[in-house]
């Protein structure tokens, strides 16, 4: 016999589609994914839940295998479940050859031509946080999902105290 009491407790697992902001307008997600596959199984798991909101993926590029070229394509598909993608900074740019670093520019190209994602590149996360924010005071429905290992240079947290912020949010 085994005892189950502590998993009454049981609150998830951290960082894996943690809801950090949700107002009827915005819902603001973080997600640990960081490899294509989890990528791919995420969005597809956050879209057939909220099949009604525009789902916008935000990537940090930020581990040894996601800053490199390896898996272009595959991030790019699995992103392609997103109507809108913002991508982050490479991390550590300046150490990867360019032959061998993810190239967000071709995969913003690659995405567009996905059935017409609108896609982004930024050289700062915080040049794509204050886009993001201006993009937001549309009058659609979004659902914002985070994906990095790292910290997103804390803006998944700064976007939601900004638009905690605004009235019409």
């Amino acid at each position: 016999s085994f005892d189950l009491s502590s998993l009454a407790k049981f609150q998830g697992v951290r960082r894996r589609q943690d809801l950090l902001f949700e107002t009827e307008k915005v819902i603001l997600m973080e997600d640990f994914a960081h490899h294509p596959t989890a990528v791919d199984a995420a969005l597809q798991s956050i879209r057939s839940a909220y099949p009604k909101r525009k789902l916008i993926a935000c990537f940090e590029p930020r581990s040894n295998t996601a800053v490199r070229s390896i898996f272009q394509r595959e991030f790019t598909k699995a992103l392609g479940h997103a109507d809108s993608i913002y991508l982050g900074e490479v991390h550590r740019k300046a150490r990867i050859e360019n032959e061998e670093c993810l190239d967000t520019q071709l995969m913003v190209k690659d995405l567009a031509a996905l059935g017409g994602r609108k896609a982004l590149a930024f050289d700062s996360n915080q040049e794509l946080c204050e886009r993001l924010a201006k993009d937001l005071t549309k009058e659609e429905s979004y659902l914002v999902v985070f994906f990095s290992n790292g910290s997103f240079d804390g803006i998944p947290r700064k976007l939601a105290t900004i638009l905690g912020g605004r009235s019409e949010t």
